[in-house]
């Protein structure tokens, strides 16, 4: 997570804003808050902030890993801790303000679009799970990010 510079649409979605190392078992693992950009459901550019868990498996260069997006609610460290252990980085919304379902969807497509990028995340493991409001989000994630269609 190098780029510490504004985020925009393509090159630099995800702009590291703050760092802080985790214990996870006795290993170093990481959180990182970012900020990144989405079009609103009024098309106007807004910017909102994500958190992700890095386990220790990334301090190994070329590693790649599983990724957890929890959809709607934002999970903290010691929810996250669990999937750490396993070498699973989480990803997750960040002290957003709105409920999920009064801010519609399209941030989170961005967002788990801008993390399904990164050079860590293995894209064939890529899990998404949400429970009320944040279950009809994971629903609508999973909609847009792994479509269907029916001959």
């Amino acid at each position: 997570m190098p780029h510490g510079g504004a985020p925009d649409e393509f090159t630099h979605r995800l702009q590291r804003a703050e760092t802080a190392a985790l214990d996870v078992d006795g290993k170093e693992g990481g959180e990182v808050v970012c900020n990144f950009i989405y079009p609103a459901i009024d098309g106007q550019i807004l910017t909102a902030t994500a958190k992700l868990f890095l386990p220790p498996e990334l301090a190994k260069p070329g590693v790649r890993v599983p990724l957890l997006h929890v959809a709607g609610y934002e999970i903290d460290t010691l929810g996250a801790m669990e999937y750490l252990k396993e070498g699973i980085a989480i990803s997750t919304v960040h002290a957003h303000a709105l409920n999920p379902l009064a801010r519609g969807p399209k941030l989170e497509w961005a967002l788990l679009h801008a993390e399904r990028a990164l050079p860590f995340v293995d894209d064939a493991r890529v899990f998404i799970q949400g429970g009320s409001a944040g279950g009809y989000t994971a629903l609508m994630l999973a909609a847009e990010t792994f479509p269907l269609s029916v001959p």
